[in-house]
């Protein structure tokens, strides 16, 4: 396999994944305050905002990818350019993110950069949805994520996840980020 262009990446997380995921509220969280627009409206953020964390490093929130070539090319370019990318979906990937996250991959380099999965919106499913359902939608993405790691083009990039959450649930995703920056 060639190896991935070089280009500078930056001592950032990237807030990646489809429309109305939960990027921009997650990002909030991350934050410990109110600084990216987050709605339950369908696609809130219409371009990528720039925030620090109170340990001084940058967390983009990116529009989601299902909007267009622009809001997929952005969130590309914001991805490669990042040393995390964390990767927000509400449940199974579609065919789509799975091929965004393989393009994303091929163009990553293992030593520079890091994927985290995060399943948001544990919270809903917890007050909406049977346990099985819930058990279902985890061993699917969890499926899906080893689907990924075993792809050709994930070789070497770390993959971490699927990690769940929701509000009054981050403790899993503040610990994998850490873990993530310490890495």
């Amino acid at each position: 396999m060639p190896s991935p262009k070089r280009r500078e990446v930056d001592d950032q997380i990237a807030l990646v994944g489809a429309t109305s995921a939960g990027k921009s509220h997650l990002g909030n969280v991350l934050l410990g305050e109110e600084r990216f627009e987050a709605s339950p409206e369908h696609g809130t953020t219409v371009m990528s905002g720039y925030a620090w964390t109170a340990d001084g490093r940058g967390l983009v929130d990116t529009p989601g990818l299902l909007d267009g070539d622009e809001s997929r090319e952005e969130a590309m370019s914001i991805a490669l350019t990042s040393s995390i990318v964390l990767y927000v979906t509400h449940g199974q990937l579609y065919e789509p993110e799975m091929a965004f996250l393989r393009e994303m991959a091929q163009q990553m380099r293992p030593d520079e950069h890091q994927v985290i999965l995060y399943l948001s919106k544990h919270d809903v499913r917890l007050k909406t949805m049977p346990e099985q359902m819930r058990r279902k939608i985890a061993r699917e993405l969890t499926a899906q994520v080893a689907e990924l790691r075993n792809h050709s083009s994930f070789y070497g990039v770390p993959v971490t996840g699927p990690v769940v959450g929701g509000i009054g649930h981050y403790g899993a995703i503040r610990k994998a980020v850490d873990a993530a920056w310490d890495g």
